[in-house]
Parts: C-alpha cells; sequence; structure tokens
C-alpha cells in the first residue's frame, strides 16, 4: 500500500468517525424512499457510508433563499450513491456543487437560426447537470419521486454525470472491462429507435417519453427505469436491462446476491 492510499484510508475513516449520519434521519430517509432496492446488511453499511462520504466532499446549497432540509440532503446523497454503490464514489469526483430549487425554475435561452435570426425560450426544468458541475435539482421533483412511475430526478441527472466522465452526454458513459463497445453501442442504438418510433407515433409507453428527446436521454431515462421499476424495463428491453446490470453491478430484480468488494 502506497502513502497515499494510506493517507485516503485516513481521511475515510476520519470523515466517517466524525461526520456520521444520525441514526433517526438515517432511518427516515430510508422510510422516504420505499422504491430503494432490499439491501442486505452489508450492502445498506456500504450506502450509509457512501452517502456520509458524498455529503462532506460536495457542496450543497438552496437557491433564491431555500434551505436544504437535512433529510433532503441525505436523500440526495443515498439516490446518487445508489448509482455507485457496487462500483467506486470516485465517479463523482468531477464535480463539487449541487444547487436545490425549492421548485421547479425556469432557464433562458437564446438561439441562432439558419437565417441568423436570434430565437429566446425560457424552459421550465426540475434539474440538470454539468460536466464540471453543478448538478441542479429542484426539491419538489425530489419528494415527488418514487410514486410508480418510474421517475427520479436524483437519479437522472447522475445518470448524465456518469455519462459525462469521458466527455460530453452521449449515452456512452466509460464501461467495464465486461461489456463491449460494440455491445452497447448495438443494443442502445437498436432500444433507442424503437422507443423513438413508438413516441412519435403516439404510443403509451411505460417508460417515460423523455428518453426520445435524445441518447443521453435516452440512457438516463433507462437507468431511471433500472431501479425503479427494473421488472417493466427487463419486459420492454431486455437486452437494456443486462447491460445495465452489469453496468451498475447489480441485479434489482434479485438483490439477495453477493455484493462485491470496495474498489
Amino acid at each position: 500500500m502506497t502513502a497515499f492510499q494510506r493517507i485516503q484510508q485516513w481521511r475515510v475513516r476520519r470523515i466517517l468517525r466524525k461526520y456520521p449520519i444520525e441514526e433517526s434521519v438515517w432511518r427516515a430517509t430510508l422510510e422516504a424512499l420505499p422504491w430503494l432496492p432490499n439491501l442486505d446488511t452489508i450492502a445498506q453499511a456500504r450506502l450509509r457510508d457512501y452517502a456520509t462520504l458524498f455529503l462532506a466532499d460536495k457542496i450543497i446549497v438552496g437557491a433564491q433563499g431555500y434551505e436544504v432540509p437535512a433529510g433532503l440532503r441525505v436523500a440526495i446523497a443515498v439516490q446518487a450513491c445508489l448509482l455507485v454503490l457496487f462500483s467506486n464514489l470516485d465517479a463523482y469526483r468531477g464535480f463539487r456543487s449541487i444547487i436545490v430549487y425549492a421548485d421547479e425554475y425556469i432557464v433562458a435561452h437564446t438561439s441562432m437560426d439558419d437565417a441568423g435570426i436570434v430565437h429566446a425560450r425560457r424552459d421550465i426544468r426540475a434539474g440538470e447537470a454539468w460536466r464540471e458541475g453543478p448538478v441542479v435539482l429542484a426539491a419538489s421533483a425530489i419528494l415527488h419521486d418514487g410514486r410508480g412511475d418510474g421517475m427520479n430526478i436524483v437519479i437522472h441527472e447522475f445518470a448524465h454525470q456518469l455519462d459525462m466522465q469521458n466527455g460530453d452526454a452521449n449515452g456512452f458513459p466509460p464501461l467495464p472491462k465486461d461489456i463491449a463497445v460494440t455491445q452497447w453501442t448495438q443494443h442502445f442504438t437498436r432500444a433507442y429507435a424503437d422507443f423513438c418510433r413508438r413516441v412519435d407515433g403516439e404510443e403509451h409507453t411505460a417508460l417515460d417519453p423523455y428518453g426520445s428527446e435524445a441518447p443521453e436521454e435516452f440512457f438516463a431515462v433507462m437507468c431511471e427505469a433500472f431501479f425503479l421499476i427494473p421488472a417493466t424495463l427487463n419486459a420492454e428491453y431486455p437486452n437494456i436491462f443486462q447491460l445495465l446490470k452489469r453496468f451498475f453491478r447489480f441485479d434489482p430484480l434479485h438483490t439477495d446476491t453477493t455484493i462485491p468488494a470496495y474498489t
């Protein structure tokens, strides 16, 4: 073990000892997220450790005078860390700030068309993610998530963060060694084309139609479905479910499997 690794281990132990999540807040957070996978005691302990380290590393601030409650901070950390629970928390080292609005917020945009005319528009958003931060979230959306529709703003935006580890968000995140680039490309390209066809044809889909907006949104929406409505995702796009199971190193339909060691 190198000196740097020893320092890192000391730092982790110090944070876990000095800044633990209060038991009452932890229990209340889990109760408020009934959709969470039924993790065994080892995985749940790791999730708590990861959430503690996440909160120590990130700056979570309220926008426009909003004060972010302690429970909501923990809820953000828990849901974000679920995506990397069986891999590596270092995936989120590229940014520091998380901005939380009380409700959906307005973003103004300008664009120029081919004729040189500038157009202005205002979008209402519940979240967004930038490669080097911040991640922006609406508290109202976080509190609404998990009601059976397969939508989750925290998972969605942090899926974008995973996607942007190797550049701009494009639905092609860094892959583990056991997933071939050609395999990922083939299955996601086919599934995305099929999903866009269904949405464009005004077919009702159990998965969020927002996934048809772009390949990166399709990836984020599939990640939401993987954790919240895995049986539905497996029924509609089994190849995507299998790829995400290997990507996240976790099977939400069989949570009694042995979890990998820390990496």
